[in-house]
């Protein structure tokens, strides 16, 4: 096998701007003027001046923020979901002036954002009442049902 000649040509260095504080008093006019010579090149940098500061930077003295404790069962998207679905039903709750209080069902906690779903998929509210189907309902969100037990939902 003979050998292969490469001969390695190394790109030429992107273009380094260093504007003045006047020149990047709008940096987004400043990135609009040398975009040409940026879009030629493939890449550049802008070097800010050095007492510039982006209009949303952070003043870390004065930040602060509470830590939200997230259980790794909530990581999942349908979690996330029901979350989302649950937070929007209690502020609705509060702004009639009242607190949402999740029903028990044979001594468990309702699954309002499972009983919305299934609803929606039976014909929506009005179509399960005119057509009794609270059993089915019931059935699909795990209840037990027998000829014996009436809907638990």
């Amino acid at each position: 096998m003979g050998s292969v000649d490469f001969e390695f040509t190394p790109p030429p260095e992107a273009p380094v701007f260093e504007p003045t504080e006047e020149e990047f008093k709008d940096p987004l006019a400043f990135i609009a003027k040398i975009r040409p010579i940026g879009e030629r090149a493939g890449i550049c940098r802008i070097k800010p001046p050095p007492h510039w500061q982006p209009p949303f930077a952070v003043d870390v003295d004065n930040f602060n923020f509470t830590p939200r404790i997230q259980r790794l069962n909530e990581l999942e998207a349908k979690t996330r979901i029901k979350l989302n679905f649950l937070d929007k039903i209690a502020k609705f709750w509060e702004l009639q002036g009242s607190s949402l209080k999740i029903p028990t069902v044979e001594r468990k906690a309702l699954d309002l954002h499972t009983l919305h779903m299934i609803v929606q998929k039976e014909g929506g509210f009005e179509h399960v009442c005119q057509e009794r189907k609270w059993s089915r309902v019931a059935v699909d969100m795990g209840y037990p049902y027998g000829r014996d037990r009436k809907s638990v939902v």
